[in-house]
Order: structure tokens, then sequence, then C-alpha cells
């Protein structure tokens, strides 16, 4: 216990004197690990904005709810399918069809922005197949039947305790310390994907993210001592 105090004893004192910047707040949803299995496929995550959404290190797409799918060997005159299936299930089904749409091809291309559910209540994340299918000729070189062209993972918030920022079920010294990281745009705790420990540090539930401020009521809490956020001081009475 006093070796994580004086942690983050030390780490606030670097803020304090502004030592270490902090990060602007990140979306909690988006894709991940977005591949094709086509040479001739690209998928490029964009936002609700239609904005191409950039990839982070971590193979990540924060804040991408569409994707746009473009097959650049169509051939003209030819009509494409594509199928958004979770969990890449065995053919298109009632049970696993997320998208489905229907273009022509324009010259050698044809362009698709697929609309993919988002993780329901009891999902942290859903797994996607991207099919095409098309009536080219079969001399053409382009896709003729229904074959598979790409894949991606939608993640979005699980179900937090505010202040459990490690998911251990408590709030403790360690759950602060993991928050001040975070609010500098560091993540401490490994075993817990980020964008879950985000969403459980931010317990003031403000649009900026984590910052200090939460990780220090976080902190308070984990000794015992109240702080006006409901989730926090409920956490204290049920003790």
């Amino acid at each position: 216990m006093k070796k994580r105090l004086f942690q983050f004893a030390l780490i606030f004192s670097l803020m304090a004197f502004g030592c270490v910047a902090a990060r602007a707040a990140e979306p909690t949803f988006g894709f991940r690990a977005a591949s094709v299995t086509n040479d001739q496929v690209t998928l490029t995550p964009v936002d609700a904005s239609g904005k191409d959404v950039e990839k982070t290190s971590d193979n990540r797409y924060p804040g991408a709810v569409k994707l746009k799918v473009s097959y650049s060997k169509a051939a003209g005159g030819s009509e494409y399918l594509l199928c958004v299936l979770k969990d890449d299930g065995e053919g298109p089904g009632a049970d696993n069809m997320a998208y489905i749409d229907q273009k022509p091809a324009t010259g050698s291309s044809v362009d698709f922005i697929a609309y993919p559910k988002k993780p329901g209540a009891n999902e942290t994340s859903v797994k996607y197949a991207v099919y095409l299918s098309g009536n080219a000729p079969a001399d053409s070189g382009s896709i003729d039947s229904f074959t598979k062209v790409g894949s991606f993972e939608y993640y979005g918030e699980a179900d937090v305790m505010l202040g459990d920022v490690d998911g251990n079920g408590a709030i403790e010294v360690d759950d602060a310390l993991d928050a001040l990281f975070l609010s500098v745009g560091t993540v401490n705790n490994l075993a817990r994907p980020e964008e879950q420990q985000r969403a459980a540090a931010n317990v003031d539930e403000s649009e900026d993210g984590v910052d200090v401020g939460d990780a220090l009521n976080i902190l308070l809490c984990s000794v015992g001592t109240k702080t006006g956020i409901k989730a926090l001081d409920d956490y204290l009475d049920s003790l």
C-alpha cells in the first residue's frame, strides 16, 4: 500500500510541475484488426462523419462506426453483392447477417459503405467477416462467386464498475494509479483492454475522458473518503 501511494504521489507531483502532458480523450468503441484476404480489396474504417480513422499502434481504429469496402478488379457492367457476416458463419443467414448491399461496378471498381451492428448489451466485441459476390463473366478474372475478402472486429464499451479500473471487483489504490497513467496517455495495466479501463476510470463520466481528477477521486474512494460521485459513494456504502 505504501509503495503504491508513493508512486501515485511521485507521478502526481511530476504532473503538477508540467513534466507530463495529458492526452485527449479517445473513443471507447471502434474497430480492430481490419485485414484483407484479397489483394484487390481495401477496407477503410471511417467515423460517423465519414472521415477515415487512423490505425493505432495496437491495431485499433478508435471511433470507427462504418467500413469502406473498395474492390479494384470489378468487371464493368457487372453487379456486386457485399455481405458482412457476424462470427464468420457458414454462408449468410438470418442469424449472422449484419449488413448487405448491392451495387453495379463503375469502370473497374466498386465501392461500398457498410454499417455493421455495434456489440450488444452483453458483448464487448463482435467479429465480422466481409464477403463479395458478383455476376462477372468467368473469364474476366473478377470475383464471380461468394468469396471472403476480409475481416475485422467491432469493440464497444463493456459493462464496467466505475472506479474499478483493473476489473477485480474492488476500488483500490492500484485503480487510482492505473487511472493516473491513463490520464497522461500511458497504459500501466496490460491485463485488461484499454477501452474498458478508460470506461471505468472516467468516474465523472465527462466528455473529456480520463483526467487527473478522476484518478484523485478513485484514490480518495480507495481509502474510504466520499467524493460526491454517486457511483463511488454507493460503493463505499455497500462495504
